[in-house]
């Protein structure tokens, strides 16, 4: 006497199979656009290096702000989906750019003022610590 076991997967099974599949194959995706838009700011920040004349025009034509516009669009993400962190005069235009601003408890006053929340200081997982507490 032989034990023959059957599997009977169910549609719910499978269904589930592709959900599983389809994430995977997008979070792919979006880690191969990622590392290429990487790979395109770094190509612009070394041209810009290069030219002193066209690193200071760069420098004050966006810095952060500016990448952080070049990757809403790529990424097709709106301000109202955007949160910024930081904690020094540099931030106050990303702050400017995003839909929420997330001042570090050892941000400048300014930016604490201009912020809609204020976490740990950036020794303290002031970042994981919000994401902990407002994302997940």
């Amino acid at each position: 006497m032989t034990n023959k076991f059957e599997i009977r997967y169910s549609s719910e099974f499978f269904e589930e199979l592709d959900a599983i599949a389809f994430y995977i194959k997008n979070e792919l995706k979006n880690k191969i656009a990622a590392n290429k838009l990487v790979k395109k700011v770094e190509i612009e920040i070394e041209k810009r290096q290069k030219n002193p004349k066209s690193y200071e025009q760069y420098k004050t034509n966006g810095g952060y702000s500016y990448a952080l516009q070049v990757i809403q669009k790529y990424f097709n993400i709106s301000k109202e989906n955007t949160i910024s962190f930081g904690d020094d005069y540099s931030d106050l235009e990303v702050f400017e750019k995003s839909g929420k601003g997330v001042a570090m408890g050892n941000a400048i006053v300014d930016l604490k003022q201009m912020a809609d929340y204020i976490t740990d200081d950036n020794n303290s997982n002031g970042i994981a610590n919000f994401i902990n507490q407002y994302i997940l």
